[in-house]
């Protein structure tokens, strides 16, 4: 099978699947004319490799993991964990700058120096009025 139908079957660029042959997550043969160009010949068993590379890169495995999973599979639920934590650690970051962004006073209009600002201001704990002592308002002091 030629790449051109591999990239059909794969939904991959021959620039990606030339990158995996080349970072050593598939090893298809190859015939080299007197130029030096390669010519590769892929079989089903690369196709549903680079499927499954595929997969593993839009959970955001890096190439490098993938690697070391195809050598040693004892790895895979280490770095499966490692990238929950990552995944988790950027989750977190993500919800704390989308509550910065719900703490903005949409009533207000902003220049672009002015609403950097206010979102890089420190959110903190306003104290609550008194007799409600039970809620915590949280807002960004950008005035």
């Amino acid at each position: 099978m030629k790449i051109k139908a591999v990239c059909e079957a794969t939904g991959l660029t021959d620039r990606t699947v030339r990158y995996y042959i080349e970072e050593g997550l598939i090893a298809p043969s190859y015939t080299e004319n007197y130029l030096g160009r390669r010519s590769f010949e892929y079989e089903e068993s690369h196709v549903q490799q680079l499927k499954d590379i595929s997969v593993l890169r839009k959970f955001g495995f890096a190439v490098a993991e993938i690697r070391q999973m195809l050598q040693s599979p004892e790895s895979i639920i280490p770095l499966t964990t490692e990238l929950r934590q990552r995944k988790e650690a950027a989750v977190s970051q993500e919800q704390e700058l989308l509550q910065t962004l719900y703490t903005l006073d949409t009533e207000q209009s902003y220049t672009v120096a002015r609403l950097a600002a206010c979102l890089s201001a420190p959110v903190v704990d306003i104290a609550p009025p008194v007799g409600d002592g039970e809620r915590n308002i949280n807002a960004i002091i950008c005035k």
